[in-house]
């Protein structure tokens, strides 16, 4: 009967699958839906080694080295049935998003084969693509937060979702031993793409801005890493930014400094990107490179930063560990989104991550919430609990509930006590319509309420007759609410008629005394409201 069952998901895998790569990678929608399926092919027991709790102490638990030297939680890759594991790599790629060469999805197949190849070069059993683990900590879900990670020796993905919007790609972590190998006839070189940005980052400044952008120190691994089973990395950021400021550059070197983020960057799926790309963009002047050793960075603690307000990336060169050589750490950090924005210092706003730690955010929502007024408005609301720094919202929608678009732009009220908003949308399509609140801070970092959802009906409110009339007008309608008031426009827009009748399905106006011509009808009860055309003759 098991087997049975298996067949059966499989299939269905192979057809999430087809749809998964066919269309835009990214939904949580999908990845919901995937990790549902992925946790139906599961016993018991490994789903309760899967699914753990959302706290920060479980999601610090990710490394740079193999897993046998730094145990992770969640379920071992290499544990899995071929189905399993089938469903498990659908899973990732949809979390990794992305179709490009060297990017997202594609890197992390080629960091896998790697660890491969140091299996068989000289690694052994610590390492292997076998040795990487999956961990859901929270449940994956539509509504509330959780993190899906993927971690082993040389590739952590940490993504964390709250209300259906990927609201943190970072800590983000990826290195990769040797530079270039060849498996099957195939070589590969993954991370080429970050070092050649770099380097073409570097090489492109003047004697003068390369003095500004070197560092006294010498740097034998990345600053913002792992624990490691020791001291915590996170929120560690220097206090001071050092090097030379983007601001001053031109054009063309500050292009070669987007270039360079943008290698990372291109990791989650491509709506994300394209919006964190355009807040680092806004923030770019105020973004400071830096680096230490040679800007070749071919030499052992060769080193290179990026810091902005929001972006955080350092790549340095390490010695080799199996192999002759040197190998490349490297990570991608972010001052407001690690662990999707659940920790601070600073202190100014507290929020918390399963019990453990706190969160520094311009705004927190309290409330949001959208009803429908009658079939022509929705009226969305929502509450914050707290502003600080915070430019505006926006009101966004959508019909599909996955590609919102913006309606309305309204300014915060930077109210350290909170505010309420409201917005009324006017003529919503027929059908499910989809409301969220885009928050925009002074800095450009991006909150999202969750989602809302009203249903607009389809069905005919109001039909009138004999049209064109004479002398009497019939109305039919089916509006909710104890009494109707009428309300009748030329085409001018001249009220030329209006009354207020009880409520009945079928009523009449009076029309002999309008001259002839072309007339709006509007009808309106406590709670709905319609409108139509006739002709008087």
């Amino acid at each position: 009967m098991r087997n049975t069952r298996h067949l059966f998901l499989a299939i269905l895998l192979s057809f999430i699958f087809e749809k998964s790569t066919a269309g835009t990678t990214g939904s949580v929608e999908n990845l919901v839906k995937l990790a549902d399926s992925l946790k139906a092919m599961l016993t018991t027991s490994q789903v309760s080694t899967l699914q753990l709790a959302y706290t920060y102490s479980n999601s610090q638990t990710w490394s740079n080295l193999p897993a046998a030297m730094s145990s992770r939680l969640g379920i071992k890759l290499g544990s899995l049935t071929s189905t399993q594991l089938a469903a498990a790599k659908v899973l990732i790629k949809e979390m990794a998003g992305q179709n490009i060469p060297n990017e997202g999805w594609d890197e992390i197949v080629q960091l896998w084969l790697a660890d491969d190849y140091l299996y068989a070069h000289g690694g052994g059993s610590p390492y292997g693509a076998g040795n990487y683990y999956l961990a859901f900590f929270g449940t994956p879900t539509l509504t509330g937060t959780f993190e899906i990670m993927m971690t082993g020796h040389h590739k952590t993905v940490a993504n964390t979702y709250n209300n259906g919007v990927l609201v943190g790609p970072t800590p983000h972590f990826e290195a990769i031993e040797p530079l270039s190998f060849t498996t099957n006839g195939v070589t590969y070189a993954p991370m080429s793409q970050e070092s050649t940005a770099f380097t073409a980052m570097l090489t492109a400044l003047s004697t003068t801005e390369l003095a500004s952008a070197k560092l006294s120190q010498t740097f034998s691994d990345i600053l913002l890493g792992p624990a490691n089973g020791g001291t915590s990395h996170d929120w560690q950021f220097p206090t001071t930014k050092v090097g030379l400021r983007v601001g001053t550059l031109s054009s063309a070197k500050k292009a070669l400094v987007m270039a360079a983020i943008k290698t990372y960057v291109l990791d989650v799926d491509s709506v994300n990107a394209a919006n964190i790309l355009a807040q680092y963009q806004n923030q770019l002047d105020s973004t400071y490179i830096a680096y230490s050793g040679t800007t070749a960075l071919t030499t052992k603690t060769d080193y290179v930063r990026i810091d902005g307000p929001g972006v955080w990336i350092e790549f340095t060169v390490q010695g080799g560990i199996i192999l002759s050589g040197v190998h490349y750490h490297s990570i991608w950090r972010d001052h407001k989104r690690d662990f999707g924005g659940t920790g601070s210092t600073n202190g100014i706003y507290t929020s918390q991550v399963g019990s453990d730690t706190t969160v520094t955010l311009p705004i927190t929502f309290q409330s949001t919430s959208a009803y429908k007024v009658n079939d022509n408005l929705v009226s969305i609301n929502w509450q914050t609990a707290y502003e600080l720094n915070n430019n505006h919202f926006e009101v966004e929608h959508s019909t599909d509930g996955k590609t919102f678009s913006s309606i309305a732009s309204i300014l915060s009220a930077n109210n350290l006590q909170g505010s309420k908003y409201n917005y009324l949308h006017y003529s919503p399509q027929k059908g499910t319509n989809y409301y969220r609140i885009k928050s925009v801070s002074n800095d450009g970092t991006v909150q999202y309420s969750s989602i809302m959802r009203i249903y607009i009906e389809s069905e005919v409110l109001i039909q009138v007759y004999p049209n064109p009339a004479r002398d009497k007008l019939s109305v039919s309608q089916n509006l909710s609410g104890s009494n109707i008031s009428y309300r009748m426009f030329d085409l001018r827009g001249r009220l030329v008629l209006s009354s207020t009748v009880a409520n009945s399905s079928v009523f009449n106006i009076d029309v002999s005394q309008l001259n002839t011509g072309t007339y709006l009808l509007s009808l309106q009860t406590e709670s709905q409201s319609t409108q139509t055309k006739f002709i008087k003759q």
